[in-house]
């Protein structure tokens, strides 16, 4: 559904997720956002959060976005 959307140019709502308990993921996908990010790089989620998080939007029907994360450099 979110793809058929983009490909018709249709205008889609989102948010990126900061925090990391399951009920605010729950909460954020329930309420008609068509995307959700889960944001690892403003945000204290972990990797394995971050998973956890992705489980409980898609089943939502919200396109669960690939995480963005900052690696850096070292040295």
């Amino acid at each position: 559904m979110f793809e058929k959307k983009l490909s018709s140019r249709v205008l889609t709502i989102g948010s990126w997720i900061t925090l990391g308990h399951p009920a605010i993921a729950e909460i954020m996908a329930r309420v008609g956002f068509d995307w959700l990010v889960v944001d690892l790089e403003h945000s204290v989620i972990s990797i394995d959060v971050a998973g956890d998080l992705i489980r409980i939007i898609d089943p939502c029907g919200v396109a669960p976005f690939s995480l963005r994360v900052r690696l850096r450099a070292t040295l």
